[in-house]
């Protein structure tokens, strides 16, 4: 699928009364993770930056953007320095580089992380 019939379904997607009711299967706070190819960051980038505010003040409603690769950047910059990561790298190899950013990003912590954010997103509100 193309990067503009994704944005299209992305767009969709957000303005159903499901999505904005939150009544997915466990009513759970909706969300959306869109993958696009490196080189198409400036046009995804460009769109969010316009639909946010159009959908916060049509729909009443809040949109938290979350940047997963700045988000694993962060928490990899709380474990480990940029020059540990180089120094591991060469000690170890870039395979075992890849196993111990596996371990440190895992499923658990990850899923924290934006729990954080949510909640002082929501703070912020109430």
């Amino acid at each position: 699928m193309k990067l503009e019939e994704s944005l299209e379904l992305f767009k969709e997607k957000i303005k159903t009364g499901d999505f904005l009711e939150c009544k997915g299967l466990g009513n759970e706070i909706p969300y959306w993770i869109f993958d696009y190819e490196p080189e198409k960051e400036l046009l995804v980038r460009d769109t969010i930056r316009k639909l946010i505010p159009s959908f916060e003040s049509k729909y009443s409603i809040k949109i938290i953007e979350i940047n997963l690769y700045e988000l694993c950047l962060q928490i990899l910059s709380k474990k480990l320095t940029d020059e540990k990561l180089v120094q591991f790298e060469k000690k170890k190899g870039s395979d075992a580089l890849l196993e111990k950013i596996r371990l440190i990003l895992n499923q658990e912590t990850t899923k924290k992380e934006i729990s954080e954010i949510l909640k002082v997103d929501y703070n912020r509100l109430s």
